[in-house]
């Protein structure tokens, strides 16, 4: 019985080599991109203050496929409301993966919500990364007990 659990042990562990094998002609080598690639850090954020706490600006990550140089990135930003703002274009300064965009925020309503949306050339984008960003600023009531 032990003689046929070897036998059959041998086979299997053949069949297995003969499943696996290695790249003379480098056709399962990394990917890599010609060029920069660039890819927002999450696709949207949903960001919720209470009256008197909404900061002035709201910062959003942004990374490079690569630390040499300096690079700038030309972006399009859109919303339907004025209280928000942002600039053409994010800046990687030399030595760094990592840009940070800066979205302005001006006085939003008690109650309400605005929205942005911050995007680059898709031709840009790394294979598995985001070239948009979707941005909620929600402002809430403050509930006080009367009592």
């Amino acid at each position: 019985m032990k003689f046929n659990k070897s036998i059959l042990f041998t086979a299997l562990a053949a069949v297995a080599l003969m499943f696996t094998g290695c790249s003379d002609e480098g056709k399962w080598d990394a990917y890599v991109a010609e060029g920069e690639t660039y890819s927002f850090a999450q696709g949207s954020s949903t960001q919720s203050y209470t009256a008197g706490k909404v900061p002035s600006e709201i910062k959003v990550e942004l990374y490079r496929s690569t630390t040499t140089g300096s690079a700038t990135l030309p972006v399009t930003f859109e919303t339907e409301s004025e209280v928000l703002s942002g600039p053409a274009s994010v800046t990687f300064s030399e030595g760094s993966n990592m840009a940070e965009y800066v979205i302005t925020v001006g006085e939003v309503p008690i109650g309400s919500s605005v929205a942005a949306s911050v995007a680059f050339d898709e031709n840009s984008v790394s294979p598995s990364g985001k070239s948009s960003f979707d941005l909620t600023v929600k402002v809430d009531y403050t509930w006080e007990s009367a009592g």
